[in-house]
């Protein structure tokens, strides 16, 4: 593919596999200390993702899903005998879990080197994944039993979602920001809170979603073909500016605007140094311009929700007239 280039191949014999996501010293504190022995797989074929962060919500999302279930269709099509089983670290975040177990995938969770028949993959740029990875949803995810269930699931969430972030990276002015956001029906909703499912299904089924990058937009590569028209917009910290997400908005025939947060005095000079990245700042909180945001929303051809209102109850009332007019016109006809 332009972007890079993906291979994967089934050993056929045991070979070792050791964890990528840890260090060196890790794996010898692993080794010695804990005297982390090899693990020996016999029965089941293994397809180790302790690699490109996963513990990372989006890479997770947008690259090991889509890649596990491409990596199960090849499994199926070439009949081989054994049953796979996702390896994880064992310290893998309880969200992470969750992911996996929501969309019924084999894991196992272990730092130690691994001993069994394998899968292995490899792909150069890591961010290659990114074109497929949409085609894989829709090929493999979207038609099974897990997405079925979970389109079946009632969604008792807003329609209008402001995404937000608690810690790091969050608006300094947020009370300032969910106030106008509010006044367009958006509601505010830290991701955290919710469980996988639901933070899926807020990208299924919203018409509009304000985030701040890093709010756990990854679910948006899962909207369904079927479901056009989102209109989303990014707010994003001066010191982390991607276009990530744009991208993938387009993508799904998303409509996206970003607004960039206001520059401090002390980060000018080093956002314009174009020889290297501005990520020093990334994680910082950040003050957002109201107005900037506004801007956007209209730019979107979002109202605010007493001028919809307003606008509906005239159409109503003209809908209402022009009725009352044919009814007149047939009456005096028949008369």
């Amino acid at each position: 593919m332009p972007e890079g280039e993906i291979t994967i191949r089934y050993t056929g014999h045991f070979s070792v596999s050791e964890s990528r996501d840890i260090t060196r010293k890790r794996r010898s504190f692993n080794r010695i200390l804990k005297r982390l022995k090899n693990i020996w797989i016999d029965d089941k074929i293994v397809i180790d993702f302790r690699k490109n962060t996963p513990a990372n919500w989006a890479h997770t999302l947008n690259f090991h899903i889509p890649f596990a279930f491409f990596v199960l269709d090849q499994i199926r099509q070439h009949e081989l005998k054994e049953k796979p089983v996702f390896v994880l670290s064992e310290r893998t975040p309880t969200y992470i879990k969750n992911v996996f177990a929501m969309f019924e995938l084999p894991t196992m969770f272990s730092d130690a080197d691994i001993e069994a028949r394998l899968v292995e993959f490899n792909q150069n740029p890591f961010d290659c994944l990114r074109t497929p990875a949409i085609s894989w949803i829709q090929q493999f995810i979207l038609p099974s039993s897990p997405w079925k269930k979970l389109e079946q699931t009632a969604y008792d969430l807003p329609r209008r979602v402001f995404l937000s972030r608690r810690d790091s990276r969050n608006i300094r002015n947020e009370a300032e920001i969910e106030q106008l956001l509010g006044q367009y029906g958006y509601q505010k909703i830290y991701p955290e809170d919710l469980t996988v499912a639901q933070q899926l299904q807020i990208f299924i089924h919203a018409e509009a979603i304000a985030a701040i990058h890093g709010a756990a937009i990854g679910p948006m590569l899962y909207r369904p073909a079927s479901k056009t028209g989102l209109k989303f917009l990014e707010i994003f910290s001066p010191g982390h500016m991607t276009n990530y997400y744009r991208g993938m908005a387009d993508q799904i025939g998303a409509e996206w605007i970003g607004v960039r947060g206001r520059l401090e005095p002390g980060q000018v000079a080093q956002a314009y140094n174009f020889n290297q990245a501005f990520l020093k700042h990334s994680l910082t909180s950040f003050e957002a311009c109201p107005e900037s945001i506004r801007q956007a929303i209209d730019q979107l051809g979002l109202y605010p929700e007493a001028a919809e209102n307003y606008l509906y109850s005239l159409i109503k009332v003209r809908r209402l007239q022009i009725t009352k007019e044919i009814l007149t016109f047939v009456w005096r006809v028949m008369i």
